[in-house]
């Protein structure tokens, strides 16, 4: 639209407008007169100037900047605030088009396609209908008669928004007396279908292993949709229930937006994945927006093997940017797990995560049944039978839970069944890849076969020449796979170009030749008009093998492959190249092993799974890492309570997982059957112990461990721990599981985390009236709180979307008698509202809109659920709603402009945005987020208005210094960022967080070589106190610089004022910099500064957790036997003793101090009581060691099992009374 009156809008403001109405008229009251007298000075037109200035019109670009030239203002002003006028404008008219545009609401009512959606639903068919796994001699199988149906569990993400520092910190510190295993931290740890959790959301990230089926998950989702939009299948059971069209492109084929828009995009991505699959190429305009009443299923596959980050932020902000409720398109978006800061945009649209599941033993049993049967129906039987048991051996039962290891290791049995299976994951490939192209006397007949059909001479010496070469070139391709974006055709010809004989000319059409020779070897598959590897984790396998062979055997980089591997999606490349460099004569592996264990916590658990992958380790070596990883378990010991989390591992847990992928390791075998056995221990530690021990090497022993645990009296959450194992370790145990399960979740005097937790294991077996009653039970307890209160909701919903049943669920938010708070109401509303019972939600909603005692931020998430979740109320009136309320304010605004973001009105976001910015009473946090918001809606285009309008500020705080600097940093305004970043760090009221923060920003702003001005600039800050270079010491380990965060921590640890907590954050970021040695280094600061009993516990629970158990003991038994010693540190450290499997130290402690013939009376008494306590302590003691009677006669007061009751009433005279 040129200009004039947007058509249609008659003379009431339109909102769109609002922004340059503002503004202009703010201009001509600057000039010092009234509009009237502007108009009639100038001689201008009435009717357009009170148009624009009462939002009702939009002038043309030259009509408004001409009126500025008049104002004596500089014309370009108008430039950025006509265009968001423009585009907010555009973006209501395409608003009320779509709104009249036909929408399908149910399958049944799809109409036949046309012919260019035709001709792409028959391409995408033949696309996606295949496995991309095949060897010559071996039926190639539809993925249609091979799918096994996948599931889904839910997982989540740092929690959205930023209330203030207050949440931040509580996210980085959580509660520490909330110590359950949280997987879902927004529902229930139910599993969902892949319908279920389409159904519960409008878009979806799914993360999964490498292999784990992710792109599988895509071909099918898509197979399934075309053949119905095709009338190839009935519309019956449909994947999901609304009618949606299906487009499954590869990531690395989307290109960021442009100019061009995202129908471009997709466009070219479809053509570039098809290739000449369609008659015609997809065009554009296909992708504008619905067609035929549907909206489209955007399958973006792949997010992680876009190698470059610049690249793939932009991809995932394109994304968020078009992942709107009610649009025109939904997305599900696969990749391996991303560093959390690259989905924060997708985090901030309505997209929900979850973690896509391995096969579980039924999935396996039926895809070996669906894949023998496919290749010969007689002998199916036989060979399944035989499949199934050799991949029961211990060594491959976890390797074959991952889909893509499942089909390469039924593809190797097909190939030669009477050869046994590999029982490693490299072995694997490696046999894959002899099939496939090295073995030559298999490929010798195919191979001649393929080349006459070359009849002229030059091609076929061509032919022969590559085929000659072809692993080579294999091997190449793969390394430029994963280092360059470079696509695999041009890679290929590139070398070929370069290393082909002199005297060998090039015939014509070589190219096509090449592509064909190479994807007949079975490495590759056809996309588009190209190559792509078969699957990427192969393409890491090949180029693995290229990076070992070049790596010499002093290893020389081996600290940057570490750092690599400690990233996620790096992480199999990193551990399949450490696997095979062992495997090369002349390099040792325990070279890699040993610098590991020199590492953080995270480094051991990589030497663990690197044990767990390499046939090569020496006893020693192995015994070494095992022993690490044992004690970085006890470390974690979860029933002691610390002031703050565990640094590198949220429990013990994770520790027992790596510990369970050491198969048939005898060491791992004998730790673990030893601490199992261990009745001092925390009864956790026991069930993880066994359970992994049950995987490793002695499944039964395991069981009757479980089983013994079981019989005695246990706290519920240890009977859902060994139901829970009892069930992964063996099917015959499931009764004595599901027993377990039915006692907790019937348990009226069980908390209601427990009951629910049990419910959710109820409903994974198939007790599913058991799950829901106690889920409605839960629902009904006034002491449960928001996650379990969500966690019944959702996983009610899972099992029930009846609407009788929503309305049970929405009866739990009436809060009888003050029972339910604001906030638990409004998340019962959403819950519901994402499971499509809006009608349920809406009455809860506008209750706490018009309760008098709903808070500003309650008043906010309600109006956020409602606009994001229920979406279907228009913005305007839900901000009048907010509006009427008393507490109404930039807390509730900011909520509600965040939301409209979030759902695409970013007109509305924009306009609460500038309400709050020039609100002189919003706190700093709400002019942070407001800021944010508008900069992510309008662009870089409003950065210079926004500035305008915090500069007119009074002042903000700080911490809202460090959120705008954050905005302006990832919108690309680097230098700009850092000067912000350098004014909250020398602000006198900046605290430690909001300088650690700044700092971060500012690092990740500039280039390495700023490390020493942020420095710098920081110490300029007088008396800086500990807390503020304990969060900078962690920031930096964050980054990095581990050195400075090294020297920040040590300075940080010498000052005795240093808080308990912060001395904390301290030693990790120091053991994250250091690794294992930096343990004595904390040892040596606390002696040199003389640091109190309460730090050097700290210190201890610290080191512990962080692996360094041995440190921690000797602090323990230094405190422990101490006689300066209060009697509740001495209790903390012989409890932290006995809990970490250290109890045998505490004893030859107690029983060394009580030889010293001049302790004092009553010291004496006090250390016999807790020898006396720490031998009893053990189930198997027969006497104290201090009584004259051993034995069941033992009458010994100290015979107890709870640290509390260690001393009972010790007041350093006790102990003497009642012993001899």
């Amino acid at each position: 639209m040129p200009g004039g009156r947007p058509a249609g809008r008659g003379h009431d403001p339109d909102p769109a407008l609002a922004e340059l109405a503002a503004w202009f008229k703010q201009v001509i009251n600057g000039s010092g007169q009234s509009i009237n007298e502007f108009v009639v000075r100038n001689g201008l037109d009435k009717n357009m100037v009170y148009g624009v200035t009462g939002a009702t019109k939009l002038p043309k670009p030259e009509v408004l900047q001409g009126w500025l030239r008049l104002l004596a203002r500089d014309p370009a002003e108008a430039d950025p605030i006509w265009w968001r006028a423009k585009e907010a404008w555009e973006r209501a008219a395409e608003a009320k088009a779509r709104e009249k545009q036909p929408q399908l609401k149910s399958w049944l009512e799809i109409p036949q396609p046309d012919s260019a959606l035709r001709n792409l639903l028959e391409g995408l068919i033949e696309a996606v209908d295949q496995l991309p796994y095949w060897l010559r001699g071996i039926e190639q199988l539809p993925l249609s008669r091979l799918y096994v149906r996948q599931r889904l569990r839910p997982d989540s993400g740092p929690a959205n928004g930023e209330t203030g520092k207050g949440r931040e910190r509580q996210e980085a510190r959580p509660d520490p007396a909330d110590d359950r295993p949280r997987t879902d931290a927004t529902g229930t740890d139910t599993t969902l279908s892949v319908a279920d959790a389409l159904n519960g959301s409008t878009h979806l990230l799914v993360t999964g292993e490498p292999g784990a089926g992710k792109s599988t998950l895509g071909h099918h989702l898509t197979l399934s949709l075309a053949r119905i939009w095709l009338r190839l299948d009935p519309p019956h059971d449909p994947p999901l229930a609304q009618p949606v069209v299906p487009l499954r492109i590869p990531a690395r084929t989307v290109a960021a937006e442009d100019a061009k828009g995202w129908s471009s995009v997709l466009a070219e991505a479809a053509r570039r994945t098809l290739g000449p699959l369609p008659v015609v190429d997809p065009s554009p305009h296909q992708f504008s927006g619905r067609t035929q009443g549907a909206p489209w299923l955007i399958v973006i596959d792949g997010l992680d093997e876009i190698l470059d980050r610049t690249t793939r932020s932009a991809i995932i902000r394109a994304i968020a940017r078009h992942a709107r409720t009610g649009e025109d398109y939904r997305f599900i978006i696969t990749t391996r797990p991303l560093p959390d800061e690259e989905l924060t945009p997708l985090r901030a649209g309505n997209v929900a995560e979850c973690h896509l599941e391995p096969f579980k033993h039924d999935d396996l049993r039926l895809f070996a049944a669906a894949w023998f049967a496919a290749q010969d129906s007689i002998t199916a039987e036989h060979h399944t039978a035989d499949f199934l048991r050799q991949v029961e051996d211990r060594r491959l039962r976890d390797l074959v839970r991952n889909p893509l290891l499942a089909t390469i290791a039924a593809l190797v049995y097909t190939k030669d069944p009477d050869r046994s299976l590999p029982t490693n994951r490299v072995d694997l490939y490696e046999r894959f890849f002899e099939y496939l192209v090295t073995d030559d006397e298999a490929h010798r007949r195919e191979t001649v076969t393929e080349l006459r059909r070359f009849r002229d001479p030059a091609r076929l010496q061509f032919a022969e020449w590559v085929h000659a070469r072809r692993v080579t070139i294999i091997e190449v391709l793969a390394g430029e796979r994963l280092d360059t974006e470079i696509p695999l055709n041009d890679a290929a010809c590139a070398w070929v170009r370069e290393h082909k004989p002199q005297d060998m000319g090039l015939p014509p059409g070589w190219e096509e030749d090449l592509i064909q020779l190479l994807g007949n070897t079975g490495v590759f598959v056809r996309e588009g008009t190209g190559l792509r590897f078969l699957h990427h984790t192969f393409a890491e396998f090949l180029a693995a093998r290229v990076k070992a062979a070049d790596i010499p055997p002093v290893f020389p980089d081996l600290d940057d492959w570490i750092q690599r591997g400690l990233e996620e999606a790096q992480r199999t490349f990193v551990l399949l190249t450490f696997v095979l460099w062992g495997r090369r004569p002349g390099n040792e592996i325990g070279l890699v092993l040993r610098r590991l264990l020199q590492g953080n916590p995270e480094c051991v658990l990589l030497a663990g799974r690197l044990l767990a992958e390499s046939s090569t380790v020496s006893g020693e070596d192995s015994a070494e890492v095992v022993d690490r990883l044992i004690d970085l378990a006890l470390g974690n010991a979860p029933e002691y309570e610390l002031n703050y989390p565990p640094p590198a591992v949220k429990d013990a847990e994770s520790v027992f997982e790596v510990l369970s992928s050491l198969k048939e390791n005898s060491q791992a075998a004998s730790r673990l059957n030893e601490l199992t056995a261990r009745g001092e221990l925390p009864t956790p530690t026991r069930i993880h112990a066994a359970a992994a021990l049950g995987l490793v090497a002695d499944t039964e022993r395991a069981l009757a461990s479980l089983t013994a645990l079981a019989e005695t009296p246990r706290q519920p959450r240890e009977r859902v721990l060994i139901a829970e194992n009892l069930l992964k370790l063996a099917s015959d145990r499931a009764d004595l599981a599901r027993s377990l399960l039915l006692g907790v979740a019937h348990d009226p005097h069980a908390k209601a985390e427990w009951r629910i937790e049990a419910a959710e294991k109820l409903a994974e077996i198939g007790e599913h009236p058991h799950a829901a009653e106690t889920a409605l039970a839960v629902l009904a307890d006034p002491t449960a709180d928001n996650f379990e209160l969500r966690t019944a909701a959702k996983l009610l919903l899972n099992e029930d979307g009846s609407a009788a049943l929503a309305q049970k669920i929405a009866d739990a938010a009436k809060s009888p008698s003050g029972r339910r708070s604001t906030a638990q109401r409004v998340l019962i509303a959403k819950e519901l509202a994402n499971f499509g019972h809006t009608d349920r939600a809406v009455p809860i909603i506008r209750d706490v809109l018009a309760d008098p005692m709903t808070g500003a931020t309650d008043l906010g998430d309600a109006a956020e659920v409602w606009v994001t979740a229920i979406g279907n109320h228009p913005l305007e009136d839900v901000l009048a709603l907010v509006r009427r309320h008393h507490a109404a304010g930039p807390a509730s605004f900011c909520e509600l402009a965040e939301a409209s973001a979030e759902v695409g009105n970013t007109e509305l976001a924009i306009r609460l945005a500038r309400e709050i910015l020039t609100d002189p009473q919003a706190g700093g946090s709400y002019v942070g987020r407001a800021f944010t918001v508008w900069l992510t809606s309008a662009g870089d285009s409003a950065l210079d208005t926004m500035l305008d309008l915090l500069r007119q500020r009074p002042a903000f705080d700080p911490w809202a210094g460090f959120l705008i600097a954050r905005a302006v940093n990832k919108a690309g305004h680097k230098d700009l960022a850092i000067r912000m970043a350098r004014d909250v760090i020398i602000d006198p009221g900046a605290d430690n967080i909001d300088v650690g923060a700044a700092a971060e920003v500012w690092l990740s702003a500039a280039n390495p070589d700023a490390l020493a001005e942020v420095l710098s600039t920081v110490e300029q800050r007088p008396g800086l106190p500990p807390a503020y270079r304990a969060d900078l010491a962690s920031k930096l380990s964050d980054l990095r610089h581990y050195e400075a965060a090294a020297n920040q921590a040590l300075q940080a640890l010498g000052d005795v004022s240093i808080r308990q907590s912060d001395l904390g954050e301290a030693v990790e970021a120091l053991m994250k910099a250091r690794g294992i040695q930096a343990a004595e280094d904390v040892l040596s600061v606390l002696d040199a500064c003389s640091a109190p009993v309460g730090n050097r516990l700290a210190a201890a629970d610290r080191l512990a957790t962080a692996g360094a158990l041995t440190t921690a003991a000797r602090i323990w038994c230094e405190r422990l036997t101490e006689l300066s010693t209060a009697v509740p540190d001495q209790l903390r450290a012989l409890s932290r003793l006995v809990e970490t499997g250290q109890r045998e130290q505490a004893v030859a402690a107690l029983r060394q101090a009580l030889d010293d013939d001049d302790l004092p009376s009553s010291a004496r008494a006090r250390l016999r009581s807790l020898l006396a306590w720490a031998t009893l302590v053990d189930p198997d003691a027969e006497t104290c060691g201090l009584c004259p009677i051993s034995g069941p006669s033992c009458k010994c007061p100290y015979r107890v099992t709870t640290p509390g009751n260690a001393v009972a009433n010790n007041d350093g005279k006790a102990g003497g009374d009642i012993l001899p």
